[in-house]
């Protein structure tokens, strides 16, 4: 019924202090033991396999496929979608809506024979008016775009409310994580050493930026470096502008830069890496990432910031000889964005941390 990838990802994450780029990630830096990840991903048609038949009917084609529309002012809900443990859910979506119109991402959970949990508001679009619903409840919370339970949970929902035009959603992605899991990330340690070709790209810096913003921009300009990558060239200001969000007052919102992508005509989807050998297949069989690091003063060897809590660059290769290539946006100049930096400590920086990355896709190629 879906398209599922049953992905062997596990991740460490451990605590990080520092003094962040940009506000937005400290809600992401709480400890975590062991766990690991499942993507699910409900693509084009499958997308109306799982909405629930007794309150929505209307489908519309778009490119020879069936895909499931919202009308102005409706809603649509999932059926529950079943899983075996988690805890976290990392939600990420790819909507078409026209000039004007808005829409909200709701999600529930559940457990065993108890109820659906409330509606708990994870994501918005456009200019969304009114109460910003709930975040939180007594099994968990939404941290700006993350799901984090206190308890294990085994299904899902999602809904999603239109406003002053249809939304048409293309692709509906998630990361369902079990933090209790058993595996280690270090194990395929040496998969970061062999050789693979870089991805060249044009480097951005945020620092070249209204001084007003400069600091707090580190993921537009990621953003803004991999939609010119994939062919759509964009001031890394109008893109800043695109993925602000409003209600939080930050630039960084994870599931904002996929949608924001994906306006702009590039589909994607958040991701959460902890093998080097997936991290491998993704460059090798799709390209770049955008990944989310926060590191210690001094843990990260060469890095145009001595600590962050939170910050987003583009890895766009390995060196063969375990150094990682990335374009890192807080470099001071255009020529200096580009940094290698030992595998080990972008392993404790991202993967460890947390290991969440936005994965973005040829668009000739859509979404898959």
């Amino acid at each position: 019924m879906s398209t599922r990838s049953l992905s062997l990802l596990v991740l460490t994450v451990m605590g990080i202090s520092g003094c962040g780029t940009d506000p937005m990630l400290a809600t992401h830096e709480a400890p975590m033991p062991i766990a690991s990840h499942q993507r699910v991903s409900f693509q084009g048609e499958e997308v109306l396999r799982i909405v629930d038949p007794e309150i929505f009917g209307l489908r519309s084609e778009h490119l020879g496929e069936a895909r499931c529309l919202v009308p102005a002012g409706g809603t649509v809900t999932s059926v529950p979608i079943r899983e075996k443990r988690f805890q976290e859910l990392l939600p990420s979506w790819n909507v078409h809506v026209g000039a004007g119109a808005s829409f909200t991402v709701d999600i529930a959970v559940a457990s065993g024979t108890s109820e659906r949990s409330p509606w708990l508001r994870i994501g918005e679009w456009g200019a969304v008016h009114g109460d910003p619903g709930t975040t939180s409840f007594h099994g968990g919370e939404v941290a700006v775009d993350l799901f984090r339970g206190t308890q294990d949970f085994d299904r899902w929902w999602w809904r999603l409310q239109a406003h002053g035009g249809p939304a048409r959603i293309d692709a509906l992605h998630a990361v369902v994580t079990d933090r209790k899991g058993r595996w280690h990330p270090r194990f395929d340690h040496g998969q970061a050493t062999g050789v693979l070709s870089e991805h060249p790209l044009a480097p951005r810096s945020q620092r070249l930026e209204d001084a007003r913003i400069a600091g707090r921009i580190c993921s537009p300009t990621s953003v803004a470096m991999l939609l010119e990558h994939h062919g759509v060239v964009r001031s890394t200001s109008d893109v800043a502008a695109l993925l602000y969000d409003a209600r939080h007052d930050i630039y960084g919102n994870w599931n904002r830069a996929i949608q924001g992508a994906y306006q702009l005509g590039v589909p994607g989807r958040l991701e959460r890496f902890a093998l080097w050998s997936q991290v491998r297949a993704h460059l090798a069989d799709t390209g770049p990432l955008v990944i989310s690091i926060g590191f210690g003063s001094g843990e990260l060897t060469g890095a145009p910031l001595d600590a962050t809590r939170g910050h987003l660059v583009v890895l766009c290769g390995l060196d063969g000889r375990g150094g990682v290539i990335c374009m890192d946006p807080a470099a001071a100049t255009l020529d200096s964005v580009r940094r290698v930096y030992a595998a080990d400590e972008i392993e404790r920086a991202w993967m460890d941390r947390n290991g969440v990355a936005y994965a973005f896709h040829d668009p000739s190629h859509g979404g898959r």
